[in-house]
């Protein structure tokens, strides 16, 4: 014990040698930190060299600022970046042209970053930089190209954020480019994205004529994710393969009236589309080559609400369109509500089936059934047209149809365990023979609710349930 505490104590005397001194140095307290200049160099733009193609020309890596508002009437650009690796702070000031200069500023190089400032009044892109790994960050564009043009034009793995748009053209980029937290007011065109670009959280509020500009324009493979855009009417978003858009909304004000002829959303094959709601705007709502529309909304549109060539179609309202619902072909209709069309609710092309569908109120035929397609489970209220129409080797079978019937004009169709209420003629029509025509129900005991063409093998039709065979038919 007595050998651990001196060896102790030697420890404490060691620490009380080598310990600083407590009294403070003479003198008024200094920093000791670096300053901004130290941690991060950066040269005035306004000390660098011209040329014929620039006012500016930054010809080195490195860090770079501007001093002051700048506005230039002569050369093409007011910055040349001839360099890769370059940052230009613009730290809140502006660069002003006088609407017939090209660009703010330009470079082919890699890596460079713009940030913090605005950009006004520019020829052509306000910004351009067509080099890869690019950045554009707290930036406004005025005036910047607004007639249709390009406001910031951007090269591959390009990175927008936090940026505005006002009276502007839209942002162009490359491939595999993301951007983020934008917003455009009063343009007519927003973006144009390359192959594999991704956009998220962008607001936009077009100017609202009746031109076919573009308000987006997406590659291959892009994603839109909570883009919301307003007041106008223009074309939509049209789209290549392998597109999804997500989250977002394309709206105009009930009172603004829609406009025939713009298509909303335009994409090809591979579509996703979920959570995405379409009112007061343009001829065709959604049209997608092949894929998927999942929980979303179009309403008053001056054409078709949702079309696709093949896919499945689910979770949809559809409400005052001038019709429904369409897939021309090997496409599945599940679960969607169609209200008020003009005309038609659900056209079902060749091998298609219609599941679980509510339709209400539309001016023309409810569900039109194509060759060797199916209506399931649906619901149909008071719908003007045919409620069920068929032509050949359709399968109708437990729909419910309160105000509507059902009608076959050609062979092979299987009409099977439906109910309708509310009819009492012609509630169920074959105008050919070859069908087969079995436990149905309808609300009337009138024998011309079944409108039968001889030929078809037609359950008995029994006035009660009491004796009524398994396959008969019961009129009550």
């Amino acid at each position: 014990m007595l050998r651990a505490l001196a060896a102790l104590s030697g420890l404490v005397v060691t620490s009380t040698a080598i310990a600083g001194p407590l009294t403070p140095p003479a003198g008024p307290p200094s920093s000791t930190n670096l300053t901004l200049q130290q941690i991060e160099p950066s040269r005035p733009i306004e000390n660098l060299p011209s040329d014929g193609t620039a006012e500016f020309v930054i010809t080195a890596s490195g860090h770079y600022h501007l001093t002051q508002n700048e506005f230039f009437t002569s050369r093409p650009a007011f910055i040349r970046v001839s360099a890769s690796d370059v940052t230009i702070d613009l730290r809140g000031f502006s660069l002003s042209g006088n609407g017939t200069v090209d660009h703010a500023i330009t470079g082919t190089g890699f890596n460079i970053t713009v940030r913090n400032g605005s950009v006004v009044n520019t020829d052509e892109a306000g910004i351009e930089l067509t080099g890869l790994g690019c950045v554009v960050e707290g930036v406004t564009f005025s005036g910047a190209d607004q007639f249709g043009g390009i406001a910031l034009d951007m090269g591959e793995a390009a990175l927008v954020r936090d940026c505005t748009f006002r009276f502007s053209g839209r942002i162009r980029t490359a491939a595999s480019s993301v951007i983020t937290r934008c917003a455009f007011t009063s343009g007519r065109e927003a973006l144009d994205l390359g192959d594999g670009s991704v956009a998220s959280d962008i607001a936009i509020s077009a100017r609202g004529t009746s031109g076919a500009n573009r308000l987006i324009t997406l590659g291959n493979g892009c994603t839109l994710n909570r883009v919301h855009a307003t007041n106008s009417f223009n074309r939509g978003v049209f789209g290549g393969d392998d597109c999804a858009i997500i989250d977002s909304s394309f709206t105009n004000a009930d009172d603004v009236p829609s406009v025939g002829g713009n298509t909303v959303i335009e994409l090809d094959d591979g579509a996703v589309l979920r959570g995405v709601r379409v009112a007061n705007w343009g001829g065709t709502g959604i049209s997608i080559g092949s894929g998927l529309v999942e929980n979303s909304t179009v309403r008053n549109t001056a054409g078709i609400a949702i079309t696709a060539t093949t896919g499945l179609i689910a979770g949809c309202l559809v409400s005052s369109c001038d019709s429904g619902i369409a897939v021309a072909r090997a496409g599945a209709i599940v679960g969607n509500s169609v209200e008020m069309s003009v005309g038609n609710g659900i056209f079902a092309g060749e091998t298609s089936l219609v599941a679980d569908c509510t339709l209400t109120l539309n001016g023309g035929d409810a569900i039109t059934l194509s060759f060797g397609s199916q209506a399931r489970g649906n619901l149909l209220r008071n719908n003007v047209g045919i409620g069920i129409a068929a032509s050949a080797d359709a399968v109708i079978i437990n729909n419910q149809l309160d105000g509507d019937n059902i009608s076959v004009a050609s062979a092979d169709n299987v009409i099977e365990s439906n109910t309708i209420t509310d009819v009492t003629t012609d509630a169920i029509v074959a105008t050919t023979g070859g069908n087969l025509i079995i436990k149905n129900r309808v609300s009337s005991s009138n024998a011309a609710s079944f409108n039968i063409a001889a030929g078809n093998d037609l359950g008995t039709i029994s006035f009660s349930p009491v004796g009524a065979g398994p396959h008969d038919n019961l009129a009550y």
